[in-house]
């Protein structure tokens, strides 16, 4: 064993107009550190999620994420927190970067202003759960869903999301979770949480606004989550088709308004991608610690 430095940081991600996001840990030098360590660090910060950076064979740089309980395959905010910290820290320019994630190497552009934009997995789309099952799940009438005219749906584009449609504002405001319920909803169908979302009115600038729920993975209710944005705007392109750039307001019922844009574009290979993109504040050291790690 020997003591190592490991360093530590935090921002708010996907912020609008410098305020709100949600938070993330981004720890560097992350190779030193074993899975449990990770864990641990993840569970100490408390954040939805804390990327740790490795060393990639593959890719400019290899992220791994963790929740304060499990590790995922893929972030968004995480995702947006680092590379603005790298940009921050002096680390990285603006331009184009690839990241190794669970989900896969995928692209990812800072511009000059410091926005990340990433690129998702390519979307896969399955059945979810029965409108009544899911609205009883969150306290609201099974209508609030049918009265749309849209699907309830899987949909990964990196981290598999419940997509839930609701036909007002107001009906998302009321939303409220049996948090047992949320977790074996999606444990039953594999996947990370529930995203819901009501479109806006079609005089605003907001495609829709979001709400997202991961119990599963010891996030109640989360600010912004790019990884589900990416999967709202493959599914809107799917089930509505009329354009395919979106921007998504998320976090206002939990007091931490964030904005998400999303592009759904077609691939050298011809499949279709989200592309997603944000903000990130200004970063803050949160410590350099000594750990104690395995030497090999």
């Amino acid at each position: 064993m020997m003591d190592r430095f490991v360093e530590f940081y935090h921002l708010n991600a996907f912020v609008a107009q410098g305020q709100g996001g949600n938070p993330a840990g981004v720890v560097r030098h992350a190779d030193v550190l074993d899975d449990a360590q990770m864990q641990a660090i993840a569970t100490d910060f408390g954040y939805p999620e804390t990327a740790f950076i490795c060393h990639s064979e593959h890719a400019d740089v290899r992220l791994r994420f963790f929740t304060p309980t499990h590790e995922v395959a893929f972030c968004g905010h995480a995702t947006v927190a680092t590379f603005s910290a790298l940009w921050q820290l002096g680390a990285l320019e603006a331009g184009d970067y690839t990241q190794e994630t669970g989900a896969g190497v995928l692209r990812v552009s800072i511009l000059d202003s410091g926005k990340v934009n990433f690129e998702t997995a390519i979307p896969v789309i399955s059945d979810g759960p029965n409108e009544k099952v899911i609205a009883d799940a969150f306290h609201i009438d099974s209508k609030d869903i049918l009265s749309t005219g849209l699907p309830v749906k899987v949909v990964s584009a990196g981290g598999p999301s419940i997509i839930l449609p609701l036909a007002s504002l107001d009906a998302l405001a009321r939303m409220s979770q049996d948090r047992e319920a949320v977790i074996a909803l999606t444990e039953a169908y594999d996947c990370v949480g529930v995203h819901a979302f009501a479109l806006s009115p079609h005089e605003s600038d907001i495609t829709a606004c979001c709400r997202n729920f991961a119990p599963l993975v010891g996030v109640d209710e989360e600010a912004a989550t790019g990884s589900a944005a990416a999967a709202l705007a493959a599914y809107l392109t799917e089930y509505q088709g009329t354009h395919n750039r979106f921007v998504f307001e998320q976090g206002e019922h939990i007091g931490a308004r964030s904005l998400l844009s999303a592009v759904v574009k077609v691939d050298a290979q011809g499949h279709q991608r989200a592309w997603v993109g944000g903000d990130a504040n200004t970063v803050i050291r949160r410590d350099t610690a000594r750990l104690s790690v395995r030497c090999d």
